[in-house]
């Protein structure tokens, strides 16, 4: 886990600019967020997430930073991603049926909400696993799921970032604010941090 807090710091350090007389705090932390949101879409910071199963309950809610459901995975095995309008040409009640989750849907805008079908009729175990297991609950009847985040979406002040995406954020922001037509705009810094950025965000691609 890293702060925004850290990174401000690592970028002024490459500004060399730790007195916050070219750009102030505010701004370097507004830069910080713009540059993690852009990875977040560009589905770069990922994350798996359990959740209890509730019987009667079709829809599981997840965190407001949410890009894109990756994959959910109910009682251990991958359920299919569906269109609501293509459940009801298959049946009318679609949505009221209960029994064991085969597909799911988000019926919302941004994607925060899983919607399991049919209804599970069945609760998940809700005992905590004990580590070192790589999921925080049982994947009995339970939810996994593997989806993209902007962890920066909620204003979270800590974010859970892989040590090259730490890297990635401070070289892109350096670039970004060195970039900027101001007294302390610098050609030379900004070009050396883009390509350094870059050559990480293309890395982790795998382009």
């Amino acid at each position: 886990m890293t702060t925004i807090a850290t990174l401000v710091t690592r970028v002024q350090l490459y500004l060399q600019d730790q007195d916050a007389q070219g750009w102030t705090l505010p701004q370097v932390e507004t830069q910080l967020r713009e540059v993690i949101a852009r990875l977040g879409r560009q589905q770069l910071l990922g994350e798996v997430v359990w959740q209890q199963v509730v019987a009667g309950q079709p829809e599981y809610l997840f965190a407001e930073s949410t890009v894109e459901f990756l994959d959910v995975l109910y009682d251990g095995r991958s359920l299919r991603p569906v269109q609501e309008t293509s459940m009801s040409r298959l049946r009318r009640d679609w949505d009221q049926t209960q029994g064991e989750p085969q597909y799911f849907t988000v019926p919302l805008e941004p994607p925060e909400t899983v919607k399991l079908i049919p209804i599970p009729f069945n609760s998940g175990d809700p005992t905590p696993a004990t580590l070192p297991r790589p999921i925080t609950g049982p994947v009995e009847g339970n939810l996994v799921v593997f989806l993209w985040d902007n962890p920066q979406a909620a204003g979270n002040a800590t974010l859970a970032l892989p040590e090259a995406l730490e890297d990635a954020v401070v070289f892109l922001t350096v670039a970004d604010l060195t970039g900027q037509d101001s007294p302390y705009h610098d050609k030379e810094k900004n070009q050396c941090f883009q390509t350094l950025g870059m050559l990480i965000v293309q890395q982790l691609l795998g382009e």
